[in-house]
């Protein structure tokens, strides 16, 4: 299944990152990297570097969803400095 076949499987469901109630949800390195509209490289070297924590279940990694947020914050880009001109 593709990544396109999955996020309209996801769509006709509901969001696949929205958790349900009561319960935590766990993603997928490619949901998550989806979801954020980033390469799964990007999502994986997060986890690697220990800015995104993880659940690793053999070799299989999973993200909770409520981890998410701290991720977009790392992906947000810098605001750019403001430039100085000259009178």
């Amino acid at each position: 299944m593709t990544s396109r076949e999955r996020a309209e499987a996801d769509a006709t469901r509901g969001s696949a990152l929205a958790p349900s109630p009561g319960l935590e949800e766990y993603a997928t390195i490619q949901t998550v990297a989806d979801a954020l509209d980033v390469h799964y490289n990007t999502v994986y070297r997060a986890v690697r570097d220990g800015r995104l924590p993880c659940v690793r279940l053999g070799r299989a990694v999973r993200i909770k969803v409520s981890d998410l947020d701290r991720l977009r914050e790392d992906l947000a880009p810098a605001p750019a400095p403001a430039r100085h001109r000259p009178p």
